[in-house]
């Protein structure tokens, strides 16, 4: 008598799903990298057309691009957004944190346990240490 396997079946059904996941991701991205670097006259209305690599790669479309939509201001915008959130962002929790590791029998450093648990159950929800650990919050 012959045992089949239930894992080699859960194998291949995982196997099926990743192959499909990953070609949700692989086939745009292919996409995108090909109509970026065609020129306009090589962009048909056949699927043969549309799928095919480009006869000449250029980065004439990315500079056009950048010249239309004044890429370098707007760069310039994000990454000045960027940094000064990021920092903004450092220095207000570093203080907040120091202010509630500090003061432990504020209401305030409660709700900071509370939530410390709340997260650490979140990303573990099998770590019973969370539940069950003291008041001073530490997930172990």
């Amino acid at each position: 008598m012959k045992k089949t396997s239930t894992v080699g079946k859960s194998n291949r059904t995982v196997m099926v799903l990743l192959i499909l996941g990953l070609s949700t991701i692989i086939f745009p991205l292919y996409m995108t990298v090909v109509i970026a670097f065609k020129q306009p006259s090589e962009m048909t209305n056949s699927i043969s057309g549309i799928l095919s690599l480009p006869k000449v790669w250029s980065l004439n479309n990315f500079k056009e691009a950048m010249e239309v939509t004044d890429f370098w201001n707007s760069l310039k915008n994000s990454l000045l957004i960027s940094v000064l959130t990021v920092g903004l962002s450092i220095l207000i929790h570093s203080l907040m944190g120091y202010t509630l590791g500090r003061n432990k029998s504020s209401k305030f450093y409660r709700l900071s346990v509370y939530c410390q648990r709340y997260v650490c159950a979140f990303c573990d929800p099998d770590d019973a240490a969370c539940k069950a650990d003291g008041g001073d919050g530490a997930c172990e």
